[in-house]
């Protein structure tokens, strides 16, 4: 049975690591690798019975990763949108901690029953340490990447928006446009093309072109239903709140 579980939670790892190409991360996020890092080979070593690190170690770790847990979900669901929107609300913090049950069950039982593995599945202190550092190589290779995808698109955009701040609107919406072009949607790029159309959308405003401004508005929420905007433009603030009324409408 853990077999399989430790095949779901190696996905969640891969997806998790896939998030760093879709939207901006913060520091619990980093801080969160190591903890996931650990999590599979705990439940790597529960689950094919091989002994890594000592026992000692594993007992500390299980009483951290549930202390660390629990402190992001209360911050992630405190802070609202401010870490995750996604974690927002007691029903999805609840469904995500149910699906991380077993692995603080296999962590537990990992950690009170290590003796009982034999001597001959054994892995030395000095061969974990191996295995650690090829996973973390092969899965800090992966988020490397992503922060470097996630900074070169980042980059774009600011200077798009740099162009708007200095008032050169036309080649802000011009520029604006080549990123979106530019931007893979299928890579998830979803936040980074809703601040382009709403800058795009602020500059029709500002020149009237209030139709205009709705449908690139109404864009956003095709590529992101948690799109959040300030502004202080009453006409902005209304047209998206028309723009994301009309596009849910014609969801359901």
């Amino acid at each position: 049975m853990y077999k399989f579980y430790f095949i779901f939670f190696l996905l969640i790892c891969v997806f998790s690591i896939f998030s760093f190409f879709v939207e901006p991360f913060n520091f619990l996020d980093v801080v969160s690798i190591p903890f996931m890092i650990m999590s599979l080979i705990g439940l790597f070593g529960y689950t094919y019975k091989r002994q890594f690190i000592n026992k000692k170690f594993w007992k500390i770790y299980f009483f951290i990763l549930i202390a660390f847990d629990i402190s992001y979900f209360i911050a992630s669901f405190l802070l609202k949108s401010k870490i995750h929107s996604d974690l927002n609300s007691p029903t999805a913090i609840f469904f995500i901690l149910l699906i991380s049950l077993p692995l603080y069950i296999a962590i537990f039982r990992y950690y009170r029953n290590f003796e009982k593995i034999s001597d001959q599945e054994n892995v030395s202190l000095k061969k974990s340490l191996k295995i650690l550092i090829v996973i973390t190589t092969i899965l800090g290779g992966f988020i490397l990447l992503g922060v470097l995808v996630n900074y070169y698109y980042n980059n774009k955009l600011t200077y798009v928006k740099s162009l708007y701040k200095k008032g050169l609107f036309i080649e802000s919406y011009n520029k604006a446009q080549e990123f979106i072009n530019d931007t893979s949607v299928e890579m998830g790029q979803y936040t980074l093309i809703s601040d382009a159309l709403y800058l795009q959308g602020k500059i029709l405003v500002s020149k009237n072109k209030q139709d205009l401004a709705f449908k690139k508005f109404q864009k956003i929420w095709t590529y992101n239903s948690n799109f959040d905007a300030l502004s202080t433009n009453n006409i902005v603030n209304d047209l998206l709140r028309k723009s994301r009324s009309n596009y849910f409408k014609k969801m359901k």
